[in-house]
């Protein structure tokens, strides 16, 4: 799908929003994101509320929820993703973490709060596509050198690239 296309499904019909809001408002940004991926098939999105992820560790880090204030899974289908982000940015609270997966496990998108680095990666046929605050970025620009890991800093102006 094109950037347009993408674009216009993260807009209200006939809404004008500034380009760095898109930045700011994590559901906009996750539904323009997605579209970089294939959503031909139904996917996953994992929402968590307040801040219940110690910084660096992963969702999948804790068994059944035991430290987590407020996870919400919704299996979004087929041409409804859009529309719900949308509707999740107009009545819902910001969330502290956001992931977006298929449930066949092709591809990840992650957003956490605060983010400031872009990371786009490749490991082991998997492809990410991660928001996160610089901290959690550390560990994968460590990957740039073996060609599989791209980071874009967003107060820099150009991307260090390893691919």
């Amino acid at each position: 799908m094109s950037y347009r296309v993408a674009l216009l499904q993260a807009l209200e019909e006939r809404e004008r929003v500034q380009a760095l809001r898109f930045l700011e408002e994590p559901y906009r940004l996750v539904c323009l994101a997605a579209h970089t991926f294939p959503l031909e098939i139904p996917v996953v999105l994992t929402l968590t509320y307040g801040d219940a992820f110690p910084s660096g560790k992963h969702l999948d880090a804790f068994p059944s929820g035991k430290h987590l204030e407020d996870v919400r899974r919704y299996l979004a289908p087929v041409g409804n993703l859009s529309g719900y982000l949308l509707w999740a940015g107009r009545n819902l609270s910001s969330p502290h973490y956001m992931r977006l997966s298929p449930a066949v496990g092709e591809w990840t998108l992650e957003w956490k709060r605060g983010w400031e680095v872009v990371i786009e990666a490749q490991v082991r046929g998997k492809r990410y596509l991660l928001f996160y605050p610089e901290e959690d970025a550390r560990p994968w620009e460590a990957s740039v050198e073996d060609g599989e890991v791209r980071l874009l800093r967003l107060h820099e102006q150009s991307p260090v690239v390893g691919m």
